[in-house]
């Protein structure tokens, strides 16, 4: 395997993996790190790779390197990749809340302490969070619930009129889905006045959703679980992703925006 000319180094994020681009070659990060040691390695930053993937002009060296900025160490993003750490409320909210960006007219994702509260016998409270925000304005809520050590997912659908429980293990909680079902009645009864009919109504264990085969990536399952529905994308990755999706996730939080668009059909 030859070594590139400095003036053709280049480290691209695209579609979740790190490849070296050298005169129609690809690379992976493995292969790259053994080839350059001891040189120091550029990173092109997600302002530019969004800037490529939507444009239709040809870029050339000049384009790429046009004031590099490093995003991450090398080092960094091959910790972030391989690991085992839990995500925290911290990370799930953050995460939650870049979704929620994204859509803001039609999704929305409470925050993790919101079910915990609901669970409380003195759980009024709970109706203040939503003081500012129409929920039935929206076209999808989701709950995320952390039960016990694990997390899991509730997405609710007014259009399909579906409460849906997502479980990276395949269990089931027919519990929690009732729960906020009679949330959703109370809250409709005391912020518009109106009656909830729950005819037509479905609460759904998903069976086929990808599932973990690990002990520590569940929350990254439902973060990929929420931001793959809230763009009506199928849900047909693996645990075989995990490890880049964990890279993606990082930098989107550091970057406070989601890589993927959202197709316009979802957007009204």
């Amino acid at each position: 395997m030859e070594h590139c000319h400095s003036n053709k180094d280049l480290i691209v994020l695209s579609s979740f993996y790190i490849y070296l681009n050298v005169v129609g070659k690809t690379y992976t990060l493995t292969e790259f790190k053994s080839m350059y040691k001891d040189e120091p390695k550029r990173i092109i930053s997600f302002e530019k790779i969004e800037e490529i993937g939507n444009s239709r002009k040809w870029y050339n060296d000049k384009d790429m390197y046009d004031e590099p900025k490093c995003v991450f160490k090398f080092q960094e993003i091959e910790e972030i990749g391989n690991s085992r750490r839990w995500f925290t409320d911290n990370d799930i909210n953050r995460y939650m809340d870049l979704i929620t960006q994204r859509s803001p007219d039609t999704v929305y994702a409470f925050n993790t302490f919101f079910y915990t509260k609901l669970c409380d016998i003195n759980n009024k409270s709970v109706h203040r969070w939503t003081k500012q925000i129409d929920i039935f304005a929206k076209k999808i809520l989701f709950i995320p619930i952390h039960m016990e050590n694990h997390w899991c997912l509730v997405c609710v659908c007014f259009q399909q009129k579906s409460i849906q429980y997502y479980d990276s293990f395949g269990a089931k909680n027919s519990i929690s889905m009732q729960r906020i079902l009679k949330y959703l009645e109370k809250e409709l009864r005391d912020k518009k006045r109106q009656y909830f009919d729950r005819d037509g109504w479905e609460l759904i264990n998903v069976n086929n959703c990808p599932r973990q085969t690990n002990n520590w990536d569940c929350g990254v399952y439902i973060c990929m679980y929420a931001e793959y529905i809230s763009r009506g994308a199928q849900l047909n990755f693996s645990q075989l992703t995990m490890n880049e999706f964990r890279i993606q996730i990082a930098l989107e939080m550091k970057y406070k925006k989601l890589m993927k668009p959202v197709p316009f059909k979802m957007l009204i």
